[in-house]
């Protein structure tokens, strides 16, 4: 009895390691090895949709989780996750989604999708 509490007890501290490994939000840009226009992504990111979208987990927050977005085939409204796809939403909105045109220039958009990539 006692060797299967302690192996209980290692696979349950294994399991806690493996998901609190998974994410990676309290990382540094260097940890995630994030170049500085994708750093700067991720600035806006965390200013602009972290409140929403949750970026290392598929934990849902008032809006879908976008871990592995561009890796899908499609978004949750079923279009494919392109650049210009993503650009558009970002920028114009979609449903309760407001749009950041008023707050994002070419530039940060540009930093935005390229941080965008390395979920």
């Amino acid at each position: 009895m006692p060797n299967r509490l302690a192996t209980a007890a290692v696979l349950l501290v294994v399991a806690i390691f493996a998901a609190c490994a998974h994410d990676k939000s309290n990382w540094s840009d260097e940890q995630l090895h994030l170049t500085p226009q994708q750093a700067q992504g991720r600035k806006l990111y965390d200013r602009y949709c972290l409140s929403c979208h949750s970026a290392y987990s598929e934990k849902k927050r008032n809006g879908p989780p976008l871990v592995g977005l561009c890796g899908r085939k499609a978004m949750p409204s079923g279009a494919p996750p392109t650049d210009e796809r993503l650009s558009a939403v970002i920028m114009r909105g979609r449903r309760t989604m407001p749009g950041f045109s008023e707050y994002l220039q070419p530039p940060d958009l540009d930093a935005l999708l390229a941080y965008l990539h390395t979920l």
